[in-house]
């Protein structure tokens, strides 16, 4: 999976205390689950990394491609 790293989608996901290595991490985890349910052609996926559940928002700009909006910590799981 090829991740789409830019100033600010870096910066907005550091606003939350991630840094990129740890958004790729949530893609990466055993349970992690997505679904394409939010406007714009966005996604939504959740994961668990070191026993903390994490949400991420994305879009997929090309086959096997994402761009990461926003990750954060969440308290439970949707999706």
């Amino acid at each position: 999976m090829r991740f789409h790293w830019y100033p600010e989608n870096a910066a907005h996901v550091a606003r939350h205390h991630l840094a990129t290595v740890d958004v790729e991490a949530i893609f990466a985890a055993d349970d992690f689950a997505a679904r394409q349910s939010l406007p714009k052609g966005r996604w939504e996926g959740e994961g668990t990394v070191a026993g903390k559940p994490f949400r991420v928002v994305f879009t997929r700009p090309g086959p096997d491609e994402v761009l990461v909006i926003t990750a954060f910590r969440t308290r439970r799981r949707r999706v």
